[in-house]
């Protein structure tokens, strides 16, 4: 029987040790892009950003007739960004492709997570204030089923280049090298500026 050794699984302890909180912060920074976006879109004033790696994000505007919009572009930009990101990636043959799927899956699960599991009626969630405001609770709930879905088709082969499964790949250096930089330019920018506006 073939044993593994835990030194085998060392460039994957990093590569996860990076990639696992770049995902994290990223997703809640394209969630927050989101809602700046549709804020901006609506022509309502976005007040404060907040981006910490210590906290949650959030996005406080003026008031707006149109909110329900601006809470739905959470959502739907921290799933669509990433991906067009990816896509991009993908179709200049940049180095490291599959961080950058598993990213996109990861911001589709997590903001799908975020909306469909979410059960509370008057916020300070976005899925809670968008019920108080009307929204069908079915509709967050196919929503996030939706988007976990998305999520899981994305992941989906990617354990070999992970280095796991019955065919595993080596993990490259480069993509160890590229996880670490974008997680500590994320890391390193939110702690220099928690608000961005």
């Amino acid at each position: 029987m073939k044993r593994y050794f835990p030194c085998f699984r060392v460039p994957l302890f990093l590569l996860l040790a990076a990639w696992i909180p770049f995902c994290w912060l990223t997703f809640q920074a394209v969630h927050e892009l989101g809602h700046v976006l549709t804020a901006v879109g609506a022509g309502t004033e976005v007040e404060k950003v907040v981006l910490s790696p210590w906290t949650f994000s959030r996005t406080e505007t003026a008031f707006s007739p149109h909110r329900t919009w601006i809470l739905w572009g959470g959502a739907v930009g921290g799933c669509v960004i990433p991906v067009i990101f990816w896509l991009c990636w993908k179709f200049f043959r940049m180095p490291a492709e599959f961080l950058f799927r598993f990213w996109a899956g990861f911001c589709l699960i997590a903001n799908g997570a975020y909306f469909g599991a979410d059960f509370s009626t008057v916020g300070p969630t976005d899925a809670g204030e968008l019920y108080a405001l009307g929204t069908p609770r079915f509709a967050l709930v196919i929503f996030g089923i939706s988007a976990v879905s998305a999520g899981l088709f994305l992941w989906n082969g990617l354990g070999c280049f992970w280095g796991l499964g019955k065919t595993p790949q080596k993990i490259e250096k480069s993509a160890i090298l590229i996880a670490w930089s974008a997680f500590l330019a994320v890391f390193l920018a939110e702690i220099i500026g928690c608000t961005v506006f």
